[in-house]
């Protein structure tokens, strides 16, 4: 076995996996959280190597120009994005000169401005008026 020092693997390491289970979450407006599994870590997903994650998105719907983040963690908040907006996401990892190629792409879409408040304001409304039925009915 060859090892290339400088980059601290050696020339003939298996190729890295893609990661997978690659899920988004909406929190606002202008921030989406991406969380993935990176398969070749094993099921404590712990390795304490030198691998990173490129994380690439773009906006779709209307279209942008593709941007990217790196992670050293199996996920990622991605903020400063446009409202109302379709992105696409995937993900590779990075462990010295080996790359992986890039996980199955996903999408999500940014909430509208001001939508959670109005969300809020809507369970909150609900939950006082089912309370206040439980309460006038049942007491």
């Amino acid at each position: 076995m060859v090892v290339n020092v400088a980059a601290g693997v050696s020339v003939d390491s298996p190729p890295l996996m893609s990661p997978t289970s690659l899920h988004s979450k909406v929190l606002s407006s202008r921030t989406i959280w991406i969380q993935w599994t990176d398969p070749s870590r094993g099921a404590d997903q712990t390795d304490h190597d030198s691998r990173y994650y490129n994380v690439h998105y773009q906006a779709i719907q209307p279209l942008g120009k593709a941007l990217s983040a790196v992670a050293r963690d199996q996920h990622v908040i991605l903020y400063n994005l446009s409202p109302a907006t379709r992105y696409e996401f995937k993900v590779r990892t990075v462990k010295g000169t080996q790359t992986s190629h890039y996980s199955a792409t996903i999408t999500n879409i940014t909430f509208e401005t001001g939508s959670l408040m109005r969300i809020c304001y809507y369970y909150y409304y609900h939950y006082y008026y089912y309370y206040y039925y439980y309460y006038y009915y049942y007491y």
